[in-house]
């Protein structure tokens, strides 16, 4: 296919919106325009292909889709395309529709096709037949992989900033073409951990129940040994997730990690993510938390961490339901970070889609 000229190496929402129609053009099959007909979904396109579509089109310019598609160079109708994009917008497309612009697009592209017309059809016969139902469960097809090495991406911020849905919009975005695995390096959703909570604020609560000095002593010593062990394993935990996604990654995958045990955050009252036995025994607990600070030490920083910077009063209208010093001291550390090689401060004061859309164009940069 042709190449887009220098003047138009950054990627815009008209630009992107431009390839997906080509590519997703492409991707029809007649197959999928068939159950589509018969079903009347939305679209032929796959689900996190349509919200994609959706998304770029909901602050794109007409104008500006069009100066691009005429600097592309490609023979492709500038009336075809921008109709297109307006009724998917407006969700008026019909049939007729979806088959006019396949047949447009590849007649148009046809003189840039580099393969010969046996080996496509042959491909697409392959794909039509993973993409029957009983096929995806016995013979999944292998998602794309990057050559050489793959991506290790996370997302931090403090509570309301937006990462947890950033990182399952990601994930959407990169599966459809690439091998993703999410990661979350909060504290694992176990209800024995819960259990484990909930004995030490107890044992917490009897010494103020007895007098005794000696029995409130080795209740608060027993209290401590329980959570300095839920710690360790929790920190175990994050370094075999933390290795997990190495792998992965290195084997061309793309991880998108939630939250990421940042040593910024270690010197707060209560690390984000990070060690907390030292603070919380003292001498006490030396042994348990040299245990836990070495399983910290091997977590190296990922490729690119992104982190989510809001202010406390923005955040408490999107999270209400936390303590508001506690959350004024987490989004307070994380502001206080600053850009490094690997640590891109994003602005989250700004709606949503806006900072998607800058966390995109900073990944599509370094793809």
């Amino acid at each position: 296919m042709s190449t887009f000229p220098e003047h138009v190496n950054v990627p815009s929402r008209e630009l992107e919106l431009l390839l997906l129609i080509i590519r997703a053009s492409m991707k029809m099959s007649p197959l999928g325009l068939v159950r589509y007909w018969l079903h009347q979904n939305q679209t032929p396109f796959p689900e996190d292909i349509y919200r994609e579509f959706l998304f770029l089109l909901k602050n794109w310019h007409q104008d500006k889709f069009e100066a691009i598609l005429e600097k592309s160079g490609l023979p492709l109708s500038h009336s075809t395309m921008v109709s297109f994009a307006n009724k998917l917008k407006n969700r008026t497309l019909k049939l007729i529709d979806f088959i006019l612009i396949r047949r447009h697009v590849f007649r148009s592209l046809h003189p840039f096709q580099y393969r010969r017309l046996i080996e496509t059809f042959k491909s697409k016969s392959i794909t039509i037949f993973h993409l029957l139902p009983f096929m995806r469960i016995v013979w999944p097809m292998p998602r794309k992989t990057l050559p050489n090495k793959g991506m290790f991406f996370a997302v931090v911020g403090a509570d309301g900033s937006g990462k947890s849905t950033i990182v399952e919009d990601l994930e959407a975005w990169f599966s459809w073409k690439l091998d993703v695995k999410k990661l979350y390096f909060g504290i694992p959703k176990r209800r024995w951990l819960k259990v484990l909570d909930k004995i030490v604020r107890g044992c917490k609560a009897l010494c103020h129940f007895f007098p005794s000095r000696t029995f409130a002593r080795t209740v608060a010593t027993l209290s401590d040994l329980i959570s300095a062990q839920r710690w360790v394993w929790i920190a175990r935990k994050r370094f075999e997730q933390y290795c997990q996604g190495l792998t992965f990654s290195m084997k061309g995958g793309i991880v998108v990690a939630d939250r990421y045990p940042l040593p910024s955050f270690w010197s707060m009252e209560e690390p984000m993510d990070g060690p907390r036995i030292r603070k919380e025994m003292g001498k006490t607990g030396e042994k348990l938390a040299c245990l836990e600070e070495k399983y910290y030490s091997k977590i190296d920083l990922p490729d690119m961490i992104f982190i989510l910077q809001a202010d406390v009063e923005e955040l408490r209208k999107r999270k209400v339901d936390l303590d508001f010093s506690n959350h004024k001291r987490k989004a307070a550390a994380v502001n206080a970070v600053n850009g490094q090689e690997h640590i891109l401060p994003i602005d989250a004061n700004r709606p949503y889609d806006d900072v998607l859309l800058e966390i995109k164009r900073k990944i599509w940069e370094v793809l």
